[in-house]
């Protein structure tokens, strides 16, 4: 049982790998946390927001976003979108697990991911 909230910012600018999972509380926008972040595993009962902005450096490894909210469409799309665009380098799981849905918007962009190829799954289960 973990309690992670306030200012994701706040945390260490070194932070590379971020593992939340159980039951626990996460409250705060993926554009707060310390852009030098690689894997972020975030699972159970958390509230994770995401209106732009990059949390992320040129590598990544690995996201999993499956808190008890879905993220909506609007959010889906724009985060798969920045991640075809500004992830340049995907190494290790090479793995997208997001709960929400997305739409056509986000097509091309998953479509550039998969070519890398990064597994992609989008859904509300």
């Amino acid at each position: 049982s973990n309690t992670v909230t306030g200012n994701l910012s706040s945390l260490p600018s070194g932070l590379t790998y971020f593992n939340c999972s159980g039951s626990n509380t996460v409250t705060g926008n993926l554009s707060s946390l310390p852009s030098g972040l690689t894997y972020f595993y975030c699972s159970g009962s958390n509230t994770v927001t995401y209106s732009g902005g990059t949390w992320y450096r040129t590598s990544m490894r690995y996201i999993y976003c499956r808190g008890a909210a879905a993220l909506s469409s609007a959010v889906c799309d724009a985060l798969l979108i920045e991640l075809a665009a500004t992830v340049t380098t995907w190494t290790n799981e090479k793995l997208i697990n997001i709960r929400g849905s997305r739409t056509s918007a986000s097509d091309a962009a998953v479509a550039t991911l998969q070519a890398i190829p990064v597994s992609v799954t989008v859904n509300v289960n």
